[in-house]
Protein backbone atom coordinates (compact mmCIF):
# COMPACT_ATOMS: atom_id res chain seq x y z
CA UNK A 1 0.00 0.00 0.00
CA UNK A 2 3.22 2.44 0.00
CA UNK A 3 3.01 4.45 -2.64
CA UNK A 4 6.86 4.83 -3.33
CA UNK A 5 6.40 0.77 -3.79
CA UNK A 6 3.70 1.19 -5.79
CA UNK A 7 5.77 3.62 -7.74
CA UNK A 8 8.87 0.68 -7.76
CA UNK A 9 6.55 -1.91 -9.15
CA UNK A 10 5.13 -0.07 -12.26
CA UNK A 11 8.22 1.17 -13.54
CA UNK A 12 9.62 -2.14 -13.06
CA UNK A 13 6.61 -3.72 -15.19
CA UNK A 14 7.77 -5.03 -18.82
CA UNK A 15 5.58 -3.83 -21.86
CA UNK A 16 4.56 -6.55 -23.29
CA UNK A 17 3.06 -6.47 -27.18
CA UNK A 18 -0.08 -7.78 -28.68
CA UNK A 19 1.69 -10.66 -30.20
CA UNK A 20 3.48 -11.69 -26.79
CA UNK A 21 -0.06 -11.18 -24.67
CA UNK A 22 -1.58 -13.58 -27.68
CA UNK A 23 0.90 -16.18 -26.89
CA UNK A 24 0.86 -15.73 -23.62
CA UNK A 25 -3.42 -16.55 -23.58
CA UNK A 26 -2.12 -19.64 -25.62
CA UNK A 27 0.63 -21.01 -23.58
CA UNK A 28 -1.96 -20.43 -20.40
CA UNK A 29 -4.94 -22.10 -21.66
CA UNK A 30 -2.46 -25.05 -22.43
CA UNK A 31 -0.98 -25.36 -19.15
CA UNK A 32 -4.90 -24.36 -17.41
CA UNK A 33 -5.91 -27.41 -19.40
CA UNK A 34 -2.23 -29.60 -18.08
CA UNK A 35 -3.69 -28.40 -15.13
CA UNK A 36 -7.43 -29.78 -15.46
CA UNK A 37 -6.47 -33.26 -17.00
CA UNK A 38 -4.16 -34.11 -14.15
CA UNK A 39 -5.65 -32.20 -10.94
CA UNK A 40 -5.29 -34.77 -8.23
CA UNK A 41 -1.26 -34.84 -9.49
CA UNK A 42 -1.36 -30.96 -7.88
CA UNK A 43 -3.60 -31.12 -5.00
CA UNK A 44 -0.99 -33.97 -3.00
CA UNK A 45 -0.62 -32.79 0.65
CA UNK A 46 -3.34 -30.27 0.56
CA UNK A 47 -1.71 -28.02 -1.76
CA UNK A 48 -3.85 -26.23 -4.53
CA UNK A 49 -3.29 -26.71 -8.29
CA UNK A 50 -1.57 -24.11 -10.57
CA UNK A 51 -4.27 -21.33 -11.21
CA UNK A 52 -5.21 -18.42 -13.99
CA UNK A 53 -2.46 -16.58 -12.21
CA UNK A 54 0.17 -19.35 -12.05
CA UNK A 55 0.28 -20.26 -15.47
CA UNK A 56 -0.13 -16.81 -16.53
CA UNK A 57 3.44 -16.17 -14.83
CA UNK A 58 4.75 -19.58 -16.42
CA UNK A 59 3.32 -18.13 -19.86
CA UNK A 60 5.18 -15.13 -19.77
CA UNK A 61 8.38 -17.48 -18.75
CA UNK A 62 7.84 -19.50 -21.85
CA UNK A 63 7.17 -16.48 -24.50
CA UNK A 64 10.41 -14.35 -22.76
CA UNK A 65 12.36 -17.20 -22.16
CA UNK A 66 12.33 -15.92 -18.62
CA UNK A 67 13.11 -17.70 -15.03
CA UNK A 68 10.26 -18.23 -12.20
CA UNK A 69 10.89 -17.94 -8.78
CA UNK A 70 8.69 -19.35 -6.80
CA UNK A 71 8.49 -22.22 -4.15
CA UNK A 72 4.75 -23.45 -5.58
CA UNK A 73 5.50 -27.62 -5.96
CA UNK A 74 2.71 -26.99 -7.91
CA UNK A 75 4.26 -24.57 -9.94
CA UNK A 76 7.07 -26.86 -10.16
CA UNK A 77 5.94 -29.88 -11.66
CA UNK A 78 4.23 -27.85 -14.01
CA UNK A 79 6.93 -26.51 -15.17
CA UNK A 80 8.73 -29.40 -15.32
CA UNK A 81 6.23 -31.00 -17.42
CA UNK A 82 6.21 -28.54 -20.11
CA UNK A 83 9.46 -27.56 -20.07
CA UNK A 84 10.10 -24.29 -18.47
CA UNK A 85 12.59 -23.07 -15.95
CA UNK A 86 11.65 -22.24 -12.16
CA UNK A 87 13.58 -22.39 -9.64
CA UNK A 88 12.89 -22.07 -5.96
CA UNK A 89 13.74 -18.78 -3.73
CA UNK A 90 17.06 -20.45 -2.15
CA UNK A 91 18.28 -20.85 -5.66
CA UNK A 92 18.00 -17.30 -6.62
CA UNK A 93 19.74 -16.55 -3.38
CA UNK A 94 22.64 -18.78 -4.94
CA UNK A 95 22.62 -17.13 -7.95
CA UNK A 96 23.09 -13.50 -6.32
CA UNK A 97 25.36 -14.66 -4.04
CA UNK A 98 27.31 -15.74 -7.01
CA UNK A 99 27.21 -12.40 -8.40
CA UNK A 100 28.29 -10.90 -5.37
CA UNK A 101 24.99 -9.31 -5.17
CA UNK A 102 23.69 -10.76 -1.61
CA UNK A 103 26.39 -12.08 1.48
CA UNK A 104 26.16 -14.88 3.51
CA UNK A 105 25.03 -12.57 6.51
CA UNK A 106 21.69 -11.48 4.14
CA UNK A 107 21.31 -15.00 3.52
CA UNK A 108 20.72 -15.82 7.11
CA UNK A 109 18.66 -12.32 7.40
CA UNK A 110 16.61 -13.59 5.08
CA UNK A 111 16.08 -17.31 6.17
CA UNK A 112 15.62 -16.12 10.12
CA UNK A 113 13.03 -13.62 8.85
CA UNK A 114 10.96 -16.38 6.70
CA UNK A 115 11.24 -18.14 9.89
CA UNK A 116 9.76 -15.98 12.55
CA UNK A 117 7.42 -14.66 10.32
CA UNK A 118 6.37 -18.41 9.35
CA UNK A 119 6.69 -18.26 6.11
CA UNK A 120 9.23 -21.21 5.77
CA UNK A 121 8.20 -23.37 2.74
CA UNK A 122 8.80 -26.99 2.84
CA UNK A 123 11.23 -26.69 -0.08
CA UNK A 124 13.52 -23.93 2.31
CA UNK A 125 13.48 -26.27 5.28
CA UNK A 126 14.84 -29.34 3.10
CA UNK A 127 17.80 -26.70 1.82
CA UNK A 128 18.43 -26.00 5.11
CA UNK A 129 19.78 -29.40 5.64
CA UNK A 130 20.81 -30.67 2.09
CA UNK A 131 21.54 -27.27 0.07
CA UNK A 132 22.84 -24.39 2.07
CA UNK A 133 26.17 -25.46 3.61
CA UNK A 134 27.04 -26.57 0.17
CA UNK A 135 25.86 -23.21 -1.23
CA UNK A 136 26.65 -20.56 1.57
CA UNK A 137 29.04 -22.60 3.49
CA UNK A 138 27.58 -23.54 6.60
CA UNK A 139 23.85 -23.81 7.50
CA UNK A 140 21.62 -20.62 8.19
Amino acid sequence: MNPSFSQERLAKQKKLTSEDKAAMLLVQSVLLGMVQMEVDKYTSNGRQPPGATDCWLLAYAQVKNAVVVTDDLGMHTLAAEAGLKVWHGFELLAKLKTARVVTNDLVREIYDALERNGDLTQTWLQAKRREFVRIFGSEP
